[in-house]
């Protein structure tokens, strides 16, 4: 068995881990070498046992919820308060002039501040270039290297 860093779920429920698990670059992976695909029964069957159910500490990561609600405040100031949105649009960085050329091109990719309410990995992976996984950098729960 390939060895990895333990993992701790992050949804709850276990038809929420399947529906995650098919969005997963390691079940596209794995499509692509097999061409085949997994249902529900045979996942919950060959679940790889390093991957915990959440525990109370793991399912409140205080950084992550403080993010997530700071993002969602922005985009509720954005859409409700028209002065700011003027100021957005009048911007002339980099990034504001960027939004607007693919806007007007006709991309159909969501606007970035819609991606606000989203959240932060989605936003990431709109904005960012592509990311490698860093084992590595991981820890446990406690807090340690794995």
């Amino acid at each position: 068995m390939e060895s990895h860093p333990a993992r701790v779920w992050n949804e709850v429920k276990f038809e929420q881990r399947f529906e995650e698990f098919l969005k997963s670059d390691s079940y596209k992976s794995f499509q692509d070498m097999y061409c085949a695909t997994i249902g529900i029964d045979r996942f919950q069957k060959f679940v790889c046992p390093c991957v915990r159910d959440p525990t109370e500490d793991s399912c409140v990561d205080l950084l992550e919820s403080g993010l997530e609600q700071y993002m969602l405040s922005l985009k509720n100031a954005i859409d409700h308060r028209p002065a700011i949105r003027d100021c957005l649009d009048r911007c002339f960085c980099t990034l504001h002039v960027e939004l607007r050329q693919r806007e007007d091109d006709g991309a159909q990719d969501e606007n970035v501040f819609d991606l606000l309410g989203k959240g932060h990995r989605r936003l990431i992976e709109a904005t960012c270039c592509d990311y490698e996984e860093q084992p590595m950098l991981c820890v446990d729960v406690e807090g340690k290297p794995l």
